[in-house]
């Protein structure tokens, strides 16, 4: 059974900044590991200042404009932080709680709208549109609980089974 979520702080309990990486952060060697046709910064080649994501969510191109339109693409915990709370990493410590939520495992660039209306949800209430990164995200979804010894509820068991007896 999930644990209740009213204690979750993702700031608090996973991460309140990207953690440095080289001379950038994080989520620029995201963008610079998930997109395409990118540019960088004068001096700085991790910091992407724009690019093209074919978002594996939904499929569809997406132009990322850094300072334009940030939130055009967003990185995405593939298994959520929150569904990773209720599910075991409420009982965790906190180097473990924040290695989950920046490992580049569980990481990637997303459709920022397709993002927020996945939000905390597991994979018994969403899956992706498109059915060609639906084995992709499943086994992410194990691989990851698997690594961070969280649970896996009758629901995402069921959802999670019927995606993978697709591949």
């Amino acid at each position: 059974m999930p644990a209740s979520g009213a204690a979750y702080d993702r700031a608090a309990q996973f991460r309140a900044e990207w953690p440095a990486v080289g001379d950038c952060d994080l989520r620029d060697a995201i963008l610079t590991r998930d997109l395409t046709l990118t540019r960088s910064a004068p001096g700085i080649p991790c910091l992407i200042t724009d690019g093209v994501l074919i978002d594996p969510y939904t499929g569809n191109r997406v132009t990322y404009d850094r300072g334009v339109n940030d939130r055009a693409v967003q990185i995405d915990d593939v298994g959520s932080l929150y569904n990773g709370w209720t599910t075991g990493a409420h009982n965790g410590d906190q180097a473990t709680r924040e290695g989950f939520a920046t490992d580049p495992l569980n990481l990637l660039a997303v459709d920022g709208l397709t993002n927020e209306t996945k939000r905390h949800h597991d994979a018994s209430e969403w899956i992706p549109a498109n059915p060609a990164y639906q084995c992709t995200f499943a086994t992410t979804q194990i691989q990851v609980k698997h690594k961070y010894g969280l649970w896996v509820t009758p629901s995402e068991v069921a959802a999670l089974g019927v995606l993978l007896r697709a591949c």
